[in-house]
């Protein structure tokens, strides 16, 4: 784990860093989501 990581998560508290990692993931996944599909689309 970087440090800034584990700094962060020592301040804010591992599970409300966990969360916050999860929303980020997720919101990373739609949007590569959404630009995959919409190419396959504008492509198709």
């Amino acid at each position: 784990m970087p440090q800034g990581a584990a700094c962060i998560q020592s301040i804010t508290g591992a599970e409300n860093m966990n969360t916050a990692f999860k929303i980020i993931m997720a919101t990373i996944y739609f949007w590569l989501f959404s630009i995959t599909f919409g190419g396959i689309v504008a492509h198709g």
